[in-house]
């Protein structure tokens, strides 16, 4: 099980910090009652408009984003233990539980 006191990880890439930054001013250029794929699929128009130029601000805020997170998980397992790879671990374990049922084949006039 995840700790709820784990720093969260940045997700997303530079287009999520483009996306969180620029959000409300996308929806309010939508019509009303636009839903949230709308707002996605405008978001991603407009990001792949950009230059290299203008995405390179969002690319640096994450990386300053991902650095940060890399400095609060170190800090975080100091003080709580490792918990490295727990997402990796569970996900075994969920495979090992739920073992798929064996086909059996079929005889012929069956």
């Amino acid at each position: 099980a995840r700790d709820p006191n784990a720093p969260k990880r940045p997700v997303g890439g530079a287009y999520g910090v483009f996306l969180s930054e620029n959000r409300e001013k996308i929806q309010k250029g939508l019509p009303a009652g636009s839903g949230i794929t709308d707002v996605g699929k405008e978001a991603g128009k407009q990001w792949r408009a950009l230059s290299e130029a203008a995405k390179k601000p969002y690319e640096q805020k994450f990386a300053q984003n991902a650095e940060a997170y890399k400095k609060a998980m170190e800090e975080y397992r100091k003080t709580h233990g490792t918990g490295e790879d727990e997402d990796e671990d569970e996900e075994a374990e969920e495979e090992q539980a739920d073992p798929s049922p064996k086909k059996r084949s079929r005889k012929a006039g069956a």
